[in-house]
């Protein structure tokens, strides 16, 4: 049976997406939520360090 993914990489929020055995899923994050905000950090606290999702959008308030 075949696979597909689906990434909408979104201006607020980016979701991930299956589709198998004629069905679709969205991909939970690593907190259980099934949208990720769309945020990157880059720090010159740490060099090559970059803070993702909520902890880079905590970062920026």
């Amino acid at each position: 049976m075949a696979k597909a993914v689906a990434i909408d990489l979104g201006t607020t929020n980016s979701v991930i997406a299956v589709w198998e055995g004629g069905e679709s899923s969205v991909v939970p994050n690593s907190e259980g939520s099934r949208t990720t905000p769309s945020v990157a950090a880059f720090t010159d606290t740490e060099p090559g360090e970059t803070w993702r999702w909520r902890y880079a959008h905590e970062a920026m308030a």
